[in-house]
């Protein structure tokens, strides 16, 4: 007997678990928001690893807009703070930051271009947990 596409997507429901549509919407909203990046330079800012200690981060840059996103996810046995550097950024410039997190709780800063660059603390408070910094200069 054959089944029908429709009947399987109904089949396949009970495997979402707690699935919510709104969570969706919200994912795909994240997902927009970062797809430009993707159009510009990709930096790994850890090495590979697949240990359950430690942080892994990668920055996608748009030099010629000087600005980007830092992307950190944090293991389940890694500590809450990881100390950020972003590569490709001006030292003499001020930079604009929104830190989202998970529940896309937003914190916005102003850092230095050498603290970028020598690096920050961020705090990742779930583990496994995630947080996107959207960077961008202060023109002056």
């Amino acid at each position: 007997a054959y089944v029908t596409q429709d009947c399987h997507r109904a089949t396949a429901l009970k495997y979402l678990g707690d699935f919510r549509p709104e969570t969706v919407e919200s994912a795909m909203k994240d997902v927009l928001r970062l797809r430009e990046y993707w159009n510009g330079d990709f930096t790994p800012l850890t090495p590979p690893s697949d240990s359950k200690e430690v942080c892994i981060a990668y920055c996608l840059h748009l030099p010629e807009e000087d600005r980007g996103v830092a992307l950190v996810f944090r293991r389940e046995e890694a500590p809450e703070t990881y100390i950020l550097k972003i590569p490709g950024v001006d030292p003499e410039k001020a930079y604009a930051l929104v830190l989202c997190d998970e529940d896309l709780t937003q914190t916005e800063t102003t850092l230095s271009g050498r603290l970028l660059a020598e690096g920050f603390p961020v705090t990742i408070h779930r583990a496994p947990g995630s947080l996107a910094v959207f960077y961008r200069s202060l023109r002056s």
